[in-house]
């Protein structure tokens, strides 16, 4: 009798568990932060150039003769110098990522820009 509702208090404490997990995951989903709405380039660790990833168009740095489209809040590479040519098959969009060109040290990644926290250390 006694393991009968040992079992039966441990099946209901884990569908609990499943239940709220499956609530707070949802409302990470729906509620969360959602990504990156821009985007920044980055030459030899510097940031040259920042964009928005809601308006569609093709960008050029000229630095490294490169070129990349954004369309539908996606980036994707159009054209590089470099030999391997690695970055045109790497896509970025708003759940985050990052286009990395090693040739020409160039780093596309997105971004939020909605202000953080600042981070302050006191004394």
């Amino acid at each position: 009798m006694k393991q009968n509702r040992l079992i039966r208090n441990d099946i209901i404490l884990a569908s609990l568990a499943v239940i709220i997990s499956l609530g707070v995951y949802f409302a990470l989903a729906f509620f969360g932060d959602g990504g990156g709405d821009i985007a920044s380039v980055e030459l030899d660790g510097k940031e040259i150039m920042t964009f928005s990833l809601d308006k569609d168009g093709v960008y050029m740095i000229e630095q490294c003769a490169y070129s990349f489209e954004v369309k539908d809040g996606c980036v994707s590479v159009v054209e590089t110098n470099c030999k391997d040519k690695v970055c045109t098959a790497m896509r970025l969009d708003r759940n985050g990522g990052e286009i990395i060109c090693l040739p020409n040290k160039l780093v596309i990644r997105c971004k939020t820009q909605k202000e953080t926290a600042v981070d302050v250390t006191a004394g």
